[in-house]
């Protein structure tokens, strides 16, 4: 190893282990929402199955352990394809974000 590249790992080495313990007590943001694990993208949309639908609320399972989430609708959710109504079964993409420990669905996708 060449001097240059000898200082250069031993600065790097002080580095680091001078911000290991600013990373191990840096607060880190939860993201609320269910324990399973559900599909996420960017913790704004959830991908499951429908377990249940009645008007303006539906159960959202994760295929991969059975868990289920309340999902919210409103009169402004959109439901893509236009004109599809929701029934158990079928396998959607639910675009939106959390409230109070329910997920308030924006846009609800078919897959």
């Amino acid at each position: 190893m060449q001097p240059n590249l000898r200082r250069l790992g031993a600065t790097l080495s002080i580095v680091a282990g001078a911000l290991a313990p600013l990373v191990a007590v840096a607060p880190v943001a939860a993201q609320p929402g269910p324990p399973g694990a559900y599909h996420q993208r960017g913790g704004r949309e959830l991908r499951g199955e429908i377990a249940s639908f009645a008007a303006y609320r539906l159960l959202l399972a994760d295929g991969r352990d059975g868990r289920t989430t309340q999902v919210d609708l409103d009169k402004n959710t959109r439901i893509i394809p236009v004109g599809t109504t929701l029934t158990a079964g079928m396998r959607v993409a639910i675009a939106g974000h959390w409230s109070k420990g329910v997920y308030i669905a924006r846009r609800i996708t078919l897959r």
